[in-house]
């Protein structure tokens, strides 16, 4: 097995970061009115997400091969598949906090800063534990095949039933910020005349968390320029932590399938663009999540069985390897399989 690579290009990490900032640029110029975004809008700009990954992919096998641009293929589909469950958890976070549809695009792309922070954090972490040796790697395939487990298990229980106030997304935010507990315009946050606005409006409403009260309960003084959270912003904090620990199966199993960090990240990045896209979309075809979790439960109990092949190469030297574009069709094929059962099942 190939150990993980930290020397990709700056060539291209500068042409990955031009041409993802620009398609995220246009795609913000284009949403600046924030306005509802329709499924058939959604739809047409996963579309464009879809052809800038594939533009890149293109590009990875013209530059480094045909194995290279398959790796790169198979990580943004694999990422793509696993993080169906946020998008249902999303749906859930949205109508817990009651933020109107209109909103949901400018709560999504706040976090794309947040995301790529931390994906980079997590996908250079894995790549470091996954250089480590055989154990490791024995480990990574435990790891993954639990997350298989459990997502089929969670699978089980409705994201709409959780209480998001036990969140500690929900809890952190109290603590750093007073809170404002109703939506006020699209503002994440108030201070001074956006504050004075809102509370004329709620008159009866009152600030909370622990930077709003003192020891004996009494309201705080708001001081000048002190800002104050919003619904909005303490919804974004716990769509972004909740996705955070989602992400924890979904990078292992992508770095084990590229072999290549840099390759791994923008392939998840591509990939997340295109998902928080497509989320408005999937709100309209929500019964087909179930569909699509079956089919990531698959996948990461096959990523599993992969690493386990490839270890027993280095055991065994039987020399066969379950190639990344075996692996993109092995996905294909599976998508195809299911999506193809449940328009069946919902025809009869």
């Amino acid at each position: 097995m190939s150990l993980i690579s930290f020397g990709f290009p700056m060539e291209t990490v500068v042409i990955f970061t031009v041409l993802f900032m620009s398609a995220l640029a246009l795609e913000r110029w284009a949403h600046r009115h924030h306005r509802e975004i329709l499924p058939k809008q959604a739809l047409c700009w996963s579309a464009f997400w879809v052809a800038v990954a594939i533009l890149f992919g293109i590009y990875c096998g013209w530059r480094y091969g045909h194995d290279t641009a398959m790796a790169f293929f198979s990580g943004y589909t694999l990422w793509q598949i696993l993080s169906l469950d946020n998008v249902v958890v999303m749906m859930a976070i949205f109508a817990w906090f009651q933020i109107p549809t209109s909103l949901h695009y400018r709560v999504l792309r706040r976090g794309v800063a947040v995301t790529a922070l931390f994906q980079i954090i997590f996908v250079l972490v894995g790549a470091i534990f996954l250089n480590m040796g055989m154990m490791v790697e024995i480990l990574f395939m435990l790891a993954i095949a639990a997350s298989g487990y459990f997502k089929l298990k969670n699978n089980q229980i409705d994201a709409s039933d959780e209480d998001y106030s036990e969140h500690f997304g929900y809890a952190w935010m109290q603590r750093l910020f007073p809170v404002f507990p109703r939506l006020h315009q699209n503002y994440f946050f108030l201070k001074n005349d956006t504050l004075c606005q809102a509370q004329a409006t709620y008159p009866d409403v009152k600030l909370v968390g622990k930077n709003a009260t003192n020891l004996n309960s009494t309201i705080k003084k708001i001081k000048q320029n002190q800002l104050v959270a919003t619904p909005l912003l303490v919804c974004l904090a716990v769509i972004e932590l909740s996705n955070m620990m989602l992400s924890l199966d979904s990078m292992p199993a992508v770095l084990v399938i590229s072999r290549d960090p840099w390759l791994a990240y923008m392939a998840a990045m591509l990939a997340i663009m295109n998902v928080r896209t497509l989320y408005f979309a999937l709100i309209a075809f929500k019964q087909y999540s179930a569909m699509m979790e079956k089919v990531a439960v698959i996948l990461l109990y096959f990523v599993a069985f992969k690493l386990l092949f490839s270890l027993s190469n280095q055991i065994f030297y039987h020399g066969w390897e379950i190639s990344a574009t075996s692996f993109l069709v092995v996905m294909l094929l599976v998508m195809a399989y299911n999506i193809a059962i449940t328009f069946v099942a919902k025809k009869q």
